[in-house]
C-alpha cells in the first residue's frame, strides 16, 4: 500500500499535489503520514540559511541539489535534441538564454554518487545499447563553465538529434518505506521498536524511464531507479533520528514523541500483519474473515481531521521547507480551486482553517490518532 505521494502541480496555482490513500484522508494518521513523508527533505536540505548538522549531511544535501540540476539540464537537452532532430540546426544564442533563464548549472556529484551513476549508466548501456544513455552521458562530457560553454556543448553533442530510444531522468524523490522483515514464530516482525523507527527506512532515489523520440514520453513498463549509496542513506537516517525529537516538539507541537510516532509505527505493523494474513502466511487456521469484523468494530474510533490535498506555489525552496505560504499565492490557489470545483475549494478551506486554528491555539499540528 502506498500511503502518500507528493507530486508537482502546475507551478502556476498549485505548487504540489498531496495524494493520500483513501483510508487515510481526513484523519490524524493521514496528517502524520504526510508530515513524515517530508522528513528526508526537512532534515537534509539547506533551509533558513542555517548550516547543515555535519559535513556528511551537507554533502547529501548538495548531491540532492545537484540531482535536481541534472533533471533541469535533461529537460533542456531534450528540447535541443528534439529541435535538431527536425531542422538539423541549433539556435545556440537561444539555448544560452534558456540556460541563463533556467539558472542551469553543471551538476557536481560526490565521488560516491558519481560511482553509483557510472554503474547505472554502464548497466543501462549493456542492457539497451550505448545510444540509449547519451542523455545521461551529457553530465560527464559537458564540463565547460558558464552559459556559453554549456549551451555550446548541448548543441554540439546533440547535433544528430535524439536517438530513437533514450534513458531520461524523470524525477528525484525521497521516501519513507517499510523495512523488509522476515516472518518468524517469535513475532519479532510485529514487535514495536524503541525509537518507533525500527520498522521504516528512509530513502532517496532518481527514477528513469526509457523514452521514445517520437512521443517524448516514458514507457511505464521500462523504468529504472538509481538509489543513493547505502552510506548516504545511513546519513539520511541519522539526520532524521537526531533532529526529529526537537522537530516534533517545536514544529509539530506534539505533546510528546510517542504521541506522534506510535500511530505511525502501529500503522506499519498493521499493514505487515494484514499482508501476511492475506497471503496465507499465518497458516490455514487464521480466521481471515475476522479482519472484516475487526474493521467494522473499530471504525468508530477513527478520529477525523482535515488533511492537505493541494499546496500553493512557494516563492523559494526555503518557503517550501518552512511551509510558509505567501497570502497572494494561497489566495491564487483558493481561487483556482473554486473556479474548477466548489467542493475542492471547500475541502481546502477546511484544511487551512483547521491548521490556522491549531496554530492560534497552540494545538498539535496532527490531532490524536484515535478517539
Amino acid at each position: 500500500m502506498v500511503a502518500t505521494t507528493i507530486t508537482p502541480g502546475d507551478r502556476k496555482a498549485i505548487g504540489q499535489l498531496v495524494n493520500l490513500h483513501p483510508a487515510l484522508v481526513d484523519t490524524p494518521l493521514g496528517c502524520r503520514v504526510v508530515e513524515a513523508d517530508r522528513w528526508p527533505d526537512t532534515f537534509t536540505l539547506p533551509r533558513d540559511g542555517r548550516p547543515a548538522r555535519s559535513v556528511e549531511v551537507a554533502q547529501l544535501g548538495a548531491d540532492r541539489e545537484a540531482m535536481w540540476q541534472w533533471l533541469k539540464l535533461a529537460d533542456l537537452a531534450e528540447l535541443v535534441g528534439q529541435l535538431q532532430s527536425r531542422v538539423r540546426a541549433c539556435p545556440v544564442d537561444e539555448v544560452r538564454k534558456a540556460v541563463t533563464k533556467r539558472q542551469l548549472e553543471l551538476p557536481r556529484f560526490s565521488p560516491a554518487l558519481t560511482q553509483a551513476i557510472d554503474a547505472f549508466v554502464r548497466d543501462r548501456a549493456a542492457a539497451d545499447g550505448a545510444a540509449t544513455t547519451g542523455m545521461l552521458e551529457l553530465v560527464r562530457v559537458c564540463t565547460a563553465p558558464g552559459a556559453d560553454g554549456l549551451a555550446d556543448c548541448l548543441c554540439r553533442k546533440l547535433a544528430a538529434g535524439l536517438p530513437e530510444h533514450y534513458w531520461f531522468p524523470e524525477d528525484h524523490t525521497s521516501q519513507i518505506r517499510e523495512r523488509e522483515a522476515a516472518l518468524s514464530p517469535t513475532l519479532a516482525w510485529l514487535r514495536p521498536s524503541a525509537d518507533r523507527m525500527g520498522h521504516i527506512d528512509f530513502w532517496t532515489h532518481t527514477t528513469f524511464s526509457l523514452r521514445d523520440r517520437s512521443e517524448r514520453a516514458g514507457d511505464e513498463s521500462r523504468t529504472a531507479a538509481l538509489n543513493f549509496p547505502p552510506a548516504q542513506l545511513a546519513v539520511l537516517r541519522g539526520a532524521v533520528a537526531q533532529q526529529l525529537p526537537d522537530h516534533l516538539k517545536q514544529r509539530m507541537r506534539s505533546p510528546n514523541y510517542d504521541d506522534f510516532m506510535r500511530p505511525l509505527e502501529e500503522f506499519v505493523l498493521a499493514q505487515r500483519l494484514t499482508r501476511a494474513a492475506l497471503a496465507g502466511r499465518l497458516g490455514p487456521d487464521f480466521p481471515l474473515s475476522k479482519l472484516l469484523d475487526l474493521e467494522a468494530q473499530t471504525r468508530r474510533f477513527v478520529a477525523t481531521q482535515p488533511t492537505v490535498r493541494w499546496e500553493p506555489v512557494t516563492e523559494t525552496k526555503e518557503q517550501a521547507q518552512t511551509q510558509t505560504q505567501p497570502r497572494a499565492k494561497a489566495q491564487a490557489l483558493y481561487d483556482f480551486l473554486g473556479s474548477a470545483d466548489a467542493g475542492a475549494a471547500k475541502r481546502h478551506k477546511a484544511y487551512v482553517d483547521d491548521q490556522t486554528r491549531r496554530q492560534r491555539e497552540r494545538l498539535p499540528v496532527c490531532a490524536a490518532a484515535s478517539g
